[in-house]
């Protein structure tokens, strides 16, 4: 008898069909998961995958090696999509993530902020042009308030509002970049270049702002607390050590919805300098 010609469409002995092959190149692996979705294979009731149990078992085993085979090649694809530069895994995500802490600000904390005086004394939230959030900043004591009159050079009206909930605060004025991944990071590289402040400050501008310069999403994730900011001026550039000691802190929130009005205060700049050379001597 003649010899046949191969259906690549033909299982072989082993019930796989024989146009699978182990693929050698990105753009061989890229279409292998789509291809084989497409079979719809389903987890069997019975001893192999048969979706069926009234069919035999022979098919089920079929099934489990196509299967096996598919899960093998989807590997290679990930991985060969990790190394070539790919988008983020939904694990690298993860534990991108898991890197931000938080705490919680306690119902009834004060909270403090100058703003100008044409504003009266209602805070509404507005964008921050340096991370482009939106929002309102306050503080934890009346330090960098009142030190903002000196940064500008102007009087301020110092205005005192309490919380009427808890609120979950992210460590950190930049923490979303790494809550929200996706939009900062092409890819792992991206991620672990930012986090490496030496080689980070190596990059020129435009590669800098092709990481950064770009709008934040997800609002959940822009309450932050940061402890390393200070206002503009020499009496607390110069003695950040001191200050340090009373934990100062900038709090930025992303609404007014949890805020009461306390009360509030008109400062020019001669009393507000006072005051903070004051506070600078209790420490």
């Amino acid at each position: 008898m003649a010899d046949q010609p191969i259906n690549p469409q033909t299982p072989d002995r082993n019930g796989a069909p024989n146009n699978i092959t182990p693929p050698r190149t990105g753009e061989d692996v890229k279409n292998i998961p789509q291809e084989l979705d497409k079979k719809q294979v389903v987890p069997s009731p019975g001893t192999g995958l048969n979706p069926d149990p009234k069919k035999p078992d022979d098919e089920g085993v079929s099934r489990t090696l196509f299967f096996n085979k598919y899960l093998k090649y989807k590997k290679k694809y990930i991985e060969l999509k990790n190394q070539t530069g790919g988008s983020l895994t939904e694990t690298q995500i993860d534990e991108i993530r898991s890197t931000v802490r938080h705490i919680t600000l306690p119902k009834d904390t004060l909270l403090y902020r100058v703003q100008s005086t044409r504003r009266g004394n209602e805070v509404i939230p507005r964008n921050d042009p340096d991370t482009r959030k939106i929002g309102i900043y306050f503080s934890n004591t009346i330090h960098i308030p009142i030190g903002m009159n000196l940064e500008y050079n102007k009087e301020g009206n110092l205005l005192i509002y309490k919380t009427t909930e808890d609120i979950k605060l992210y460590i950190g004025k930049y923490s979303f970049r790494l809550l929200e991944p996706t939009i900062f990071f092409k890819n792992i590289k991206d991620y672990e270049l930012y986090t490496n402040a030496e080689q980070f400050n190596k990059l020129s501008l435009e590669e800098i702002r092709s990481i950064v310069d770009k709008n934040p999403v997800d609002k959940k994730y822009w309450n932050h607390i940061d402890h390393a900011a200070f206002p503009i001026h020499n009496i607390f550039l110069e003695n950040t050590d001191k200050w340090g000691k009373l934990n100062i802190a900038e709090i930025f929130l992303n609404n007014n919805d949890k805020l009461e009005f306390v009360s509030s205060k008109i400062y020019n700049v001669e009393e507000s300098y006072k005051l903070i050379l004051d506070e600078l001597k209790k420490l």
